[in-house]
């Protein structure tokens, strides 16, 4: 059988040359990295639809704007200005124009340009931007500032807005990229000027987060409720500033030092359970704290091949167990030195310094098992087995756990949505998945529990791929057999919860014609036609195997029906099939093999371009063409003359 090549609608993370951002794909400086998910945190940034951040790239005036009503913690108040007009260039219809206008009547960011516009599809400048976030602090317009925009930079360099930005005086008249005004806006927040937030006096390291409650957890056991909902964030074990808003809740944290999170190129590979041996360099001779699946550990915890990474802003040792059997698809800038490995239909790792020689043991075309940090580097090659765990998102897009952090890959796999699995793959262009499913009892979400079993202060909640608060579950018990995975911690309480959505699978077998604009696909049989969206390159006129999947999600008022061909495969042809080959109806022998025919064959008349039945089909000429599926089953019989 034929198996068509899959369109992949979106392509999905490659991980960079350097140490990689599991936030957004595409930023490979940990300063850059950190400040913008600082900035996630706080919805100020959400990144671009395929999960890059764009850090080279300029920004317009109006998307610094609201950037800058965002950061400053009013943005709850923009749609009041939607209707104002204070610029003819800014038209109420606009999208920029509630926080152009509040920029600029209540809150003084902005004035505009002489001849009364604002422009706000320009680029903005260092000194636009710089000068904007002073008066968002505070600063305004006197003579205190004669010289633009020199003036205003050499006040924000003495009060440290320009600290850990890279930028100096002189860049005034230049635009600022996004990187920089990510930077910019942190170095701003750690003033600790503005009205709507806190800014914490004493040093705390985050120490987990439980999105399924909406809390996270500070070094000493302070549990704080999240302003806004996040489900995951790379700064788990960052140490400095917490920034809070007016009700006390965590907006997010300002590392200490440098914006960067700190952990080193370097990589301890455990030797054996509980030893931690080479820790101590990784650290520096500084004291540290161990943690795995965003947890922290006791030595007893440490298994052997554990990979541990050192965290110098959270002072921490950073474990993770990841390792996968791959495919070996190609690296750079060459085998025998290798600083990136293509895996993965397409993912690119980087490669540690010290896991080099390893590797170079290896060419494109082998299969090996690579050992992988917490922020996705390959710490080097092992014999012992795999052991990774993945979700499927529903959209098919297969993200790898490294510890408690996840990073995408270019796997994809409908069959798998809502899933958690493991990875592995041993042919080009070809990724295995298989489920992890146990037994679990029903699960209370108001009180949290699974049976008799707690769920953990930082427990994760997986519904059909998506990260979500036990609250998004309502009140109503969970059938245990809607669970497919609970995971326990070393206390015995559940970590980690998979709730696939319901899925009901049937293959169609018949004639297709594919829409390659709207990417509909119609099966037409002698049962009729039938006609849904799939992700799969489609001949028209073949005859094909369709995997046909029903899925039903749960929500609180209502369900919902989504229907897809998730897997669609051309049928193997058999010509000049003889009546002489039939035994009965029952069987076709051919080629020297046997072939089965089903009950429900589907049998169409090329010349009446009509479907027939079987019998009809047999009466009408001595010659076939039979279309076979795996097993040896014949799925299609075409006759004519």
């Amino acid at each position: 059988m034929k198996k068509i090549t899959a369109l992949i609608l979106a392509m999905l993370i490659v991980i960079s040359c350097a140490a990689p951002a599991l936030a957004f794909t595409d930023v490979n400086d940990a300063d850059t990295a950190t400040a913008a998910e600082v900035l996630r945190l706080m919805g100020v940034i959400d990144g671009y639809p395929d999960g890059s951040f764009k850090p080279n790239n300029s920004l317009k005036r109006s998307e610094f704007c609201k950037m800058a009503i965002f950061a400053k913690g009013v943005s709850d108040k923009a749609s009041g200005y939607q209707m104002v007009t204070i610029f003819p260039d800014v038209k109420p219809s606009q999208w920029f124009a509630p926080y152009v206008n509040m920029a600029a009547k209540s809150e003084g960011m902005i004035s505009g340009y002489p001849d009364g516009s604002f422009k706000p599809e320009n680029t903005i400048k260092v000194g636009e931007a710089v000068a904007i976030l002073m008066r968002a602090v505070g600063y305004t317009d006197s003579s205190k500032f004669p010289i633009w925009p020199d003036s205003y930079l050499t006040e924000a360099k003495s009060i440290g807005m320009l600290d850990g930005t890279g930028l100096s005086v002189s860049d005034g008249k230049r635009d600022i990229t996004r990187a920089e005004a990510a930077k910019l806006f942190v170095a701003m927040l750690k003033l600790g000027k503005l009205s709507a937030y806190n800014l914490g006096k004493d040093d705390a390291t985050l120490s987990s987060v439980d999105a399924s409650a909406a809390t996270v957890t500070l070094s000493g056991g302070t549990t704080l409720d999240m302003a806004k909902s996040f489900s995951n964030t790379t700064l788990i074990g960052s140490k400095g500033k917490v920034l809070t808003d007016s009700d006390g809740k965590f907006v997010t944290i300002l590392p200490e030092g440098s914006t960067g999170s700190g952990i080193t190129n370097a990589a301890v590979i455990v030797a054996q359970n509980g030893s931690t041996a080479g820790f101590s360099t990784l650290s520096d001779g500084n004291s540290y704290k161990i943690y795995k699946n965003g947890k922290e550990i006791g030595s007893s915890d440490i298994k052997k091949y554990d990979v541990a990474t050192y965290s110098s802003n959270s002072r921490s040792i950073v474990l993770c167990d990841t390792r996968i059997s791959v495919y070996y698809e190609g690296c750079d800038p060459n085998p025998d030195s290798p600083s990136t490995v293509t895996v993965l239909n397409g993912t690119q790792l980087t490669v540690l310094e010290s896991a080099r020689n390893d590797i170079a043991k290896y060419k494109p075309g082998d299969v090996m098992t690579i050992m992988l940090t917490a922020n996705g580097q390959v710490a080097g090659v092992t014999d012992a087995s795999a052991k990774n765990m993945a979700i499927v998102g529903s959209d098919g897009k297969v993200k790898l756990f490294l510890g408690n952090a996840l990073m995408d890959t270019n796997a994809v796999s409908l069959d798998h949505a809502g899933e958690l699995v493991s990875v592995s793959s041993y042919k080009k262009d070809a990724v295995s998945l298989n489920e992890y499913t146990n037994s679990t009892a029903d699960f209370d979400p108001v009180r949290r529990i699974m049976g008799d079993e707690k769920l953990s202060s930082s427990a994760r909640i997986f519904y059909n791929g998506s990260e979500i608060a036990s609250s998004d579950l309502g009140k109503s018990i969970v059938n245990g057999d809607d669970i497919h995975y609970a995971r326990r911690d070393a206390d015995g309480n559940i970590d980690l919860m998979i709730i696939p959505a319901t899925k009901i699978t049937k293959i169609i077998y018949g004639k297709a014609r594919y829409d390659s604009e709207s990417r509909a696909l119609t099966i037409t049989n002698g049962d009729g036609s039938v006609t849904h969206n799939t992700t799969y390159l489609v001949n028209s006129q073949d005859y094909v195997a369709a995997k046909e999947v029903t899925t039903k999600l749960r929500h609180f008022d209502y369900d919902e029906e989504t229907v897809l061909f998730t897997e669609v495969e051309s049928l193997a042809q058999m010509k000049n099939v003889k009546k002489s080959a039939f035994s009965g109806k029952s069987m076709i022998t051919f080629g020297g093999a046997s072939y089965v025919i089903p009950d429900d064959v589907q049998c169409y008349n090329k010349d009446s371009q009509s479907w027939v039945t079987l019998d009809q089909a047999l009466a009408y000429s001595d010659t076939f063409t039979c279309y076979s599926s795996g097993g040896n089953t014949v799925r299609i019989i075409e006759v004519s003359r």
